[in-house]
């Protein structure tokens, strides 16, 4: 269940940093 857990707040964090990633892209290239 360790490893299970580990890629459970893995995918949160990928997805944070996504969000996150994307959110500063716009801020610095002005999306539409």
């Amino acid at each position: 269940m360790r490893i299970l857990d580990n890629i459970h707040v893995f995918i949160f964090f990928l997805f944070f940093f996504f969000f996150i990633s994307e959110s500063v892209l716009c801020s610095i290239y002005n999306c539409s």
